[in-house]
């Protein structure tokens, strides 16, 4: 059948009141349009929590850090890979700029 007023063949669409047997059919993923494989994110690795402990012992920092909490602590080691001290003086106004660079340096093996 060819809708006239469109010039669309539609003979072979089924409607909800159709049968329609048969398994579901999903295209392989190698032959599915679009971008590619799902590839997951990298996982940022944290040193067990004495070794992040030392990270700012070492760097003059415990009486700084011991109002934050494990997750907090985690969170500002990490951010020592992407941020300066200056930035993250910022973050933490509450802690001297100095002891960020002290900790930056110890992070990086300095």
């Amino acid at each position: 059948m060819v809708d006239s007023d469109e010039g669309v063949d539609i003979s072979d669409v089924t409607t909800a009141d159709e049968d329609v047997s048969g398994p579901a059919v999903v295209p392989e993923p190698s032959k599915q349009k679009g971008k590619g494989e799902v590839v997951p994110a990298p996982q940022a690795k944290l040193p067990a929590t004495e070794v992040r402990d030392e990270f700012f012992t070492e760097a003059g920092m415990s009486e700084d850090v011991a109002k934050l909490d494990s997750l907090d602590r985690d969170i500002l080691l990490r951010r020592t890979k992407e941020l300066s001290a200056e930035d993250l003086s910022k973050l933490y106004p509450q802690i001297p700029k100095e002891k960020f660079t002290r900790l930056l340096e110890v992070a990086n093996g300095h």
